[in-house]
């Protein structure tokens, strides 16, 4: 038996050996997997996650060793969770560095006391501190601060174009995405929704809550379960068919997304939201991939801008979370704070604070109007 684990930012599996062949599902960095059989050029594998299976290009696997796969399968529980659509990672290995970005949900192992920094297989990624979480947090949890939880996790993929087989931020299908979920708490769901059917306690759809599964079935007739969505709250249901998306703000009027990022980090998040008008900061960048430096785009810039809109005749409603974003927020016309720190919100009681969304859109549609 061979081992493996996936070091890339996702693999697709296959349903046979050929790259024409549909995609059943995808691996995400992170996951182990067994090596079942070889071809030319191509390994079917089985999944440890799930037991599911399907074939991959034999390229795109980390052939690993027992032991050090035994102790991969043995932290799967405890691995440190990506929380970001699309994660920042330098990876170094024999001494060449390289940038990429690791989808949510993607699990990482062995990080060191810096915080930044962990090693798979003898190779260095540094990532962000605030790109992720530990799943095992969720135990102490109350059912209410639980669902809540999953929610904010889930809608990490607003925008999120449908994709068959897809269980990652660059695309996602109605079962990937409840399973790449739940790892958020530590549970790992089957790959196919009327797989997770059968999983947990079967409730009434009027009692169930936030958190919750829904499934459906193909038509009124059928007892053969097709599709899942999260019960959110409201009676509402968060599912992916065509776009994963609450955003109705470009209905309504004109968005401009200002940020402190760097261009590189937020164009494959800008990508999936169809390239909304974004200012932010860049980085530069050496031929060989090595961040060299950065350029910012000017001082306070977030209130620089606002404040030169407002100059050219456009009233202004802005939006945050962070401290950064309070001079922007107090010079418009109106400002709101969402999902903001508790710190931030006790400081500036006059702002109105929302963690939900639609009441946070709500807010802006009524600001619009008066």
């Amino acid at each position: 038996m061979k081992y493996a684990i996936c070091l890339q930012p996702y693999i697709p599996m296959r349903a046979t050996a050929a790259e024409t062949s549909e995609m059943i599902s995808q691996l995400l960095f992170g996951d182990t997997f067994q090596i079942l059989e070889e071809e030319p050029r191509w390994y079917r594998i089985v999944r440890d996650c799930d037991g599911y299976e399907g074939w991959i290009d034999w390229k795109t696997a980390t052939v690993i060793d027992e032991p050090e796969y035994n102790r991969y399968v043995n932290q799967t529980d405890n691995a440190l969770i990506l929380r970001l659509p699309f994660n920042p990672v330098q990876r170094t290995e024999q001494g060449q560095s390289g940038s990429a970005h690791l989808s949510w949900g993607s699990r990482i192992f062995d990080m060191d006391d810096t915080g930044i920094t962990f090693r798979m297989h003898g190779i260095r990624f540094d990532v962000p501190s605030m790109s992720y979480v530990n799943p095992m947090h969720a135990n102490s949890m109350s059912r209410k601060a639980l669902s809540k939880y999953l929610l904010q996790q889930a809608q990490m993929l607003l925008n999120t174009p449908y994709l068959w087989g897809g269980t990652a931020a660059f695309g996602v299908d109605c079962s990937g995405f409840t399973q790449t979920l739940f790892r958020f708490i530590g549970i790992s769901l089957p790959r196919d929704a009327s797989q997770q059917a059968n999983v947990g306690t079967e409730v009434a759809f009027e009692e169930a809550s936030a958190g919750d599964l829904a499934f459906f079935s193909s038509s009124s007739d059928s007892d053969k379960i097709t599709h899942v969505g999260l019960v959110a709250d409201n009676g509402r249901i968060l599912h992916v068919s065509g776009f994963l998306h609450f955003d109705e703000l470009r209905k309504e009027a004109q968005v401009i997304i200002l940020s402190d990022t760097f261009t590189q980090f937020a164009m494959p998040l800008m990508a999936k939201l169809n390239y909304p008008t974004l200012f932010c900061n860049t980085l530069e960048v050496a031929p060989d991939g090595e961040i060299t430096g950065f350029k910012m785009r000017c001082e306070q810039s977030k209130l620089t801008t606002v404040k030169a809109l407002q100059s050219c005749g456009f009233d202004t409603i802005a939006a945050g979370d962070s401290y950064n974003d309070l001079g922007m927020i107090k010079a418009s016309r109106a400002g709101f704070l969402f999902r903001s720190t508790d710190k931030i919100k006790a400081d500036n009681p006059d702002i109105p604070a929302f963690e939900e969304f639609d009441e946070f859109l709500a807010a802006i549609k009524g600001a619009l109007k008066n």
